[in-house]
């Protein structure tokens, strides 16, 4: 069985064929690495930074069971306290109750934050802390 190539086939098929050239290269340059840029601060410190301890191995707020350690808070305000006088929490379970006392400590300020999920009495729970 033989195919029939008309001119119509071959020019629609050399259209497709460049396009999926062109497709394939603007990809490749989309996907090439850029230099980041450093920000520059017009003050000494940022006004007010947000806060998730969530960066160690094995930690994550999706987790049940995941306490935060007051003295990791401790440590990270006192770095972040170097860059902002001010912090912004997203929840106040899993230990981060702790972080207005710890930011009092340093002088620092807190926007507090409460997470509201899908059940009703971990809500409860949330905005009870809070």
């Amino acid at each position: 069985m033989q195919i029939k190539l008309t001119k119509a086939k071959w020019i629609y098929g050399l259209i497709n064929l460049v396009l999926l050239i062109a497709l394939g290269f603007w990809v490749y340059q989309k996907n090439q690495a850029v230099d980041m840029v450093s920000p520059q601060l017009t003050q000494n410190k940022l006004q007010c930074v947000s806060y998730a301890p969530y960066y160690k191995k094995g930690v994550s707020p999706l987790i049940e069971g995941t306490r935060i350690k007051a003295s990791q808070i401790d440590d990270d305000l006192k770095l972040l306290s170097t860059i902002s006088s001010c912090v912004r929490t997203y929840s106040v379970s899993q230990g981060m109750d702790y972080v207005p006392e710890a930011a009092a400590k340093l002088g620092m300020q807190v926007y507090l934050g409460a997470w509201i999920g899908w059940t009703d009495a971990d809500n409860v729970l949330e905005v009870k802390h809070a």
